[in-house]
C-alpha cells in the first residue's frame, strides 16, 4: 500500500475475515480466500460496495462492470487511504486480498464502533432543523398575513378617510339644505298667506261680478228714463269690468307664479327624498365605518397576539439555535476526541506495528533455527534410518547364520545320531 493510515493493520486471519463478513450477510469459504477467482473476488468487492456504500453493481456489459468496480472500489478504498487499487487487483492472489480485505474489514468495525453516535448526533440535528424549518415556515406565513393584515388596515384606513370626507361633504350640503329648505318653507308660508288672500279677492271679485250680473240683468229689464246717468252706469260698468279683469290677469299671474313655486317646492321635495336617501345611506356608511372601525380593533388585537406568537417563535427558533450549536459543539468535541483517539490508535498500531515487526523478525530468526533444527532431525533422522537399516541386514545377516548354523547342527546332530544307532 502506498501509505499507511489508522485502518492498515495486520492482516487479519482467515476465519476472522470470514465471521465479519458473514455479518454482511457475505458468505465465502477458506477456499475463496487462499485460492482466489475473477468471479469469486469480483462477487465479494459487489457485496462489499452495496455494504457500505449502500448499493451494488446494476446489470450490464461484463467489461463495463469490472471497469465500474474498479473505479468505485478505489474511490472507497482512496477514502480510507488506499490508493493503489488496480484492474489486477480484480484477481489478486492471496496476501493482497486478505490484505485489502482486513483493511476494508477494520474500517468497518472502526465505522460500526462510531456508528451509534453520530446517528444519534444526526438524528437530534435533523429533527432541530426539523423543527427550525417549521418554524421558519410558520414565521414566514405569520409575516406574510401580517402584510395582508397590514395592507387591508392601510385600504381600510384610506377608505375610511375617503368615506370620512364624503360624510363630511354630505353633512355640510345637508346643513346647507336645511338652510335653504327652512327658507323655503318660510316662503312657503307667506306664499300660502298670500294664496289665501288672493282665494279671498277671488271669492270677492266673484261675489262682486254675481251682482254685477244681477244688476245688468235689472238693468235690462229696467227702463230707463235718464240716457245720461245709464252711460254713466255703463261707463262705471266697463271701468269697473276693467278692473276685474285686470284683477283677474294678476290673479291667473299669481296663480302661474304660484305653480311654479308649487313646482319648485315638488322639486324640492324630490331633493329632499333624495337627501332622506342619503342620509339613510350616510345611517348605512357610518354602520360600515363602525363594522370596518371593530375589524381594525380585531386586526390590531389580531397583530398584537401574532407578534407575540413571532416573539415566542423567535424565542424558540433562538432556544433551537442554542441547542444546534450545543449540539454541533458536542459533535465537534467528539470529532476532536475522535481524533485524538485515532491518533492514539493509529500510534498504538504503529507501535503495534514496531512490535510486530521486531516480533515478526524474531519469528522469522526462531523458524530459521526451526528450519535449521528441522534439518539436522532430519539429518539425524536419515543417519537414524540409514543405521537401522544396516542394523536390521546386519540383525538379518546374524539371522540367517543362525538358521545355517541351526541346520548345520542339526544336520551334525543327525549325522551323529546315525553313526550312533548304525
Amino acid at each position: 500500500m502506498n501509505k499507511r493510515n489508522m485502518y492498515s493493520v495486520p492482516d487479519l486471519s482467515t476465519k476472522d475475515i470470514i465471521s465479519y463478513l458473514a455479518e454482511l450477510n457475505i458468505n465465502i469459504s477458506p477456499a475463496d480466500i487462499l485460492k482466489p477467482s475473477i468471479a469469486v473476488t469480483s462477487a465479494i468487492y459487489d457485496s462489499l460496495l452495496e455494504a457500505f456504500e449502500g448499493k451494488g453493481l446494476p446489470d450490464g456489459d461484463e467489461p463495463l462492470q469490472v471497469i465500474k468496480q474498479v473505479q468505485r472500489m478505489g474511490n472507497l478504498l482512496g477514502k480510507i487511504g488506499i490508493g493503489n487499487f488496480t484492474v489486477r487487483d480484480v484477481n489478486p492472489d492471496s496476501r493482497r486480498l486478505v490484505q485489502i480485505l482486513s483493511t476494508l474489514i477494520n474500517f468497518g468495525m472502526y465505522r460500526d464502533s462510531k456508528k451509534q453516535i453520530y446517528e444519534q448526533a444526526s438524528k437530534i440535528a435533523d429533527d432541530n432543523f426539523a423543527v427550525k424549518k417549521r418554524l421558519e415556515s410558520q414565521l414566514a406565513s405569520t409575516k406574510e398575513a401580517i402584510e395582508k393584515v397590514q395592507t387591508e388596515l392601510a385600504e381600510n384606513a384610506k377608505l375610511k378617510e375617503n368615506l370620512e370626507n364624503e360624510i363630511s361633504n354630505l353633512e355640510s350640503e345637508l346643513k346647507e339644505f336645511y338652510k335653504y329648505q327652512k327658507e323655503k318653507m318660510n316662503e312657503v308660508s307667506l306664499l300660502k298667506t298670500e294664496k289665501i288672500e288672493i282665494g279671498d279677492k277671488l271669492c270677492s271679485c266673484q261675489l262682486l261680478e254675481h251682482n254685477l250680473k244681477q244688476e245688468i240683468t235689472c238693468l235690462r229689464t229696467q227702463i230707463v228714463s235718464d240716457p245720461t246717468k245709464l252711460l254713466e252706469l255703463v261707463e262705471e260698468m266697463r271701468s269697473l269690468i276693467e278692473k276685474e279683469k285686470e284683477s283677474i290677469r294678476n290673479i291667473e299671474k299669481s296663480i302661474q307664479e304660484q305653480s311654479l313655486v308649487l313646482n319648485k317646492q315638488n322639486k324640492y321635495w324630490e331633493q329632499v327624498v333624495k337627501m332622506h336617501s342619503i342620509v339613510k345611506e350616510l345611517n348605512v356608511i357610518e354602520e360600515r365605518i363602525e363594522k370596518f372601525e371593530q375589524n381594525i380593533l380585531m386586526s390590531e388585537s389580531k397583530l398584537k397576539n401574532w407578534d407575540s406568537s413571532i416573539n415566542a417563535l423567535k424565542i424558540r427558533i433562538n432556544h433551537i439555535e442554542r441547542q444546534v450549536s450545543h449540539l454541533e459543539s458536542k459533535i465537534f468535541n467528539l470529532q476532536s476526541r475522535d481524533k485524538k483517539v485515532s491518533e492514539e490508535i493509529s500510534a498504538k498500531i504503529a507501535n503495534l506495528r514496531m512490535k510486530y515487526d521486531s516480533v515478526n523478525s524474531e519469528r522469522e530468526q526462531l523458524l530459521e533455527k526451526v528450519r535449521n533444527n528441522n534439518k539436522l532431525v532430519q539429518d539425524v533422522l536419515f543417519e537414524k534410518v540409514k543405521k537401522s537399516g544396516e542394523h536390521e541386514r546386519e540383525c538379518a545377516e546374524i539371522a540367517g547364520l543362525l538358521v545355517n548354523l541351526n541346520g548345520e547342527i542339526e544336520l551334525f546332530f543327525n549325522e551323529l545320531k546315525n553313526v550312533v544307532n548304525q
